[in-house]
């Protein structure tokens, strides 16, 4: 009988860190970790639907400098210029769309960024500028 209360015991203790494992697996997926291509006279854009926050950090690494603008409610508001090199880190909140444009008219800006917050439901597309 002992036997098998430990097994018990075992089996509620590997189910207990199996769902901890999958509770944690899911809050840690909930980051997107990305390198960003836009090509010449495009603008990325990220969220705008989204149901909560997030944020985007990250940095310039090609050649171009890069605009960060906040959309909504379809007015737009330039939040900063990133040169090649630099590292930002912006807040967007709920329904507000990120816009990444490369003000480069020949050249491709490559950006490495990390978006954590609500990134459920969080749309990505490109546009012409």
């Amino acid at each position: 009988m002992r036997a098998l209360l430990k097994f018990r015991s075992a089996q509620a203790a590997v189910v207990a860190l199996a769902a901890i494992g999958v509770f944690t697996a899911t809050n840690a997926a909930a980051a997107i970790n990305s390198n960003i291509y836009i090509d010449a006279r495009e603008t990325f854009v990220l969220g705008g639907k989204q149901p909560g926050d997030f944020t985007v950090k990250g940095q310039n690494k090609g050649g171009v400098t890069v605009e960060v603008f906040a959309r909504a409610d379809g007015t737009s508001s330039l939040l900063a210029t990133i040169a090649p090199g630099e590292k930002f880190e912006q807040d967007f909140r709920q329904g507000e769309g990120a816009l990444l444009r490369n003000t480069s008219g020949t050249e491709r800006a490559h950006l490495k960024v990390r978006v954590t917050g609500t990134t459920r439901n969080l749309g990505m597309s490109y546009q012409d500028w």
